[in-house]
């Protein structure tokens, strides 16, 4: 269905995506807690399901292989409750199955809902915005390094770490992130120096940060737009080479936070090891370790592994008891079952591929959501809210390109509309 609005119509499915990512932005910025992402996921979850059933027979491969991997993963932390034995009610099972595949189920949702006509209207609402966001947020980063505007939280590097009008960095992160990826699919075929330009504001506003996600981002993606300029697909040297950016990239977050020994990303990758070798091969299940229901039902781990006598860790001050996400997935799948549940998560790099975007467009995909998986070793964004608004973005530019019928031709065809452009 279409709604008139002016001279040109606007799906009802535009408007109505449109109104989701409105509400989720608002809550971002306002740093409020809210259900709208649970609800968000147990309604994507119920839509998979449902698509599966309606279209088994037209399904590709990769998504059978994702939707079976999702629901198999669920179905396996079940099992690892039942196996472990470990004190937990139904009700903090069933929300963190929830919680912990939300993000995957909204970007299927989002992905097979959003058709290009969707995917256009619903750039055509958001460009402009996402345009005048980026360059108040590039005025203020500059006026940050000068003066104390209040839009930063804390010192790294010499400089403030800017944040803007977040409360939190990643949350920023993701906004311009989500930002630069909406312009770019509006306005990848026009001019190269325009399009260079609003890259260029957003790298630089991501490195004012100085988080070590927003700066993966920043060199991954200029990576992959040179190499892919004289190459069609990654080759195990320019893996090699992504792989070294991360480490570069991360150095700070990896000794501070990972390496150094007591601090709570430290505790929880160390004991999610033990965990997850403890209950080998199933793990001890939905809310029991790292995970936001084993926070909030404080989990019988945490008082055996004596995380309640540990600053910000408590049952009272349990601050940092969220600040990580692969360790809790590990811990809670086990060995085996995490091998099943980042399938879905590896899936997405397929439908990137697949699309037919060209070569800076898909190139920042690709960065965007390594940065996304390499901030899950240190925060628990990919079950947050956060984690949501970015992949139903992501979902939606997914779903709204024409897919090829192989990564090697999308990103030829890729290459030669930008020669053109």
């Amino acid at each position: 269905m279409q709604l008139l609005i002016g001279k040109k119509s606007i799906s009802l499915t535009a408007i109505g995506v449109s109104l989701i990512l409105m509400a989720l932005i608002v809550l971002e910025v306002i740093n409020r807690g809210s259900y709208l992402d649970e609800v968000l996921g147990v309604l994507s979850l119920l839509y998979v399901l449902y698509y599966a059933i309606a279209n088994n027979k037209h399904l590709s491969k990769t998504d059978i292989l994702f939707i079976v991997a999702l629901f198999l993963s669920i179905a396996w932390g079940v099992i690892s409750n039942l196996i472990s034995g470990i004190s937990r009610t139904w009700f903090s099972i069933g929300v963190d199955a929830v919680v912990e595949t939300k993000v995957l189920a909204c970007f299927f949702w989002m992905k097979t809902i959003v058709t290009p006509k969707v995917r256009d209207d619903i750039i055509r609402i958001w460009t402009p915005i996402a345009k005048l966001f980026l360059v108040v947020a590039f005025a203020c980063g500059v006026l940050t390094l000068f003066f104390d505007t209040g839009m930063y939280n804390g010192m790294r590097f010499g400089i403030r770490s800017y944040t803007f009008i977040y409360h939190h960095a990643h949350q920023f992160t993701m906004a311009a992130i989500s930002s630069l990826l909406l312009i770019l699919v509006h306005d990848e075929k026009k001019m190269n120096t325009l399009v260079n330009l609003w890259i260029a504001i957003t790298m630089t506003v991501l490195v004012l940060t100085t988080k070590g996600p927003a700066l993966v981002f920043v060199a991954v993606g200029i990576f992959l737009m040179l190499y892919f300029k004289k190459h069609r697909k990654l080759s195990g040297i320019a893996v090699a080479v992504v792989c070294v950016l991360i480490l570069a990239m991360g150095i700070y977050q990896i000794q501070n936070y990972l390496l150094e020994p007591n601090t709570p990303r430290n505790v929880f990758t160390v004991y999610s090891l033990k965990t997850a070798n403890r209950y080998f091969p199933f793990g001890s299940g939905f809310a029991t370790f790292g995970s936001d229901q084993a926070s909030r039902d404080y989990s019988p781990l945490y008082y055996e592994y004596g995380f309640n006598t540990m600053w910000g860790m408590g049952t009272k001050n349990g601050w940092f008891l969220s600040d990580n996400f692969w360790q809790g997935s590990l811990a809670q799948f086990g060995w085996l079952g995490l091998c099943i549940y980042i399938v879905p998560y590896m899936l997405v790099f397929a439908y990137i591929s697949r699309s037919d975007y060209l070569r800076k467009t898909k190139s920042l995909l690709l960065a965007h959501v390594i940065q996304l998986y390499v901030h899950g070793f240190g925060s628990a964004t990919l079950s947050s809210l956060t984690g949501v608004l970015g992949f139903l973005v992501l979902g939606m530019i997914v779903g709204g390109g024409r897919t090829t019928k192989s990564s090697k031709e999308g990103m030829l065809h890729g290459e030669v509309e930008e020669k053109l452009s």
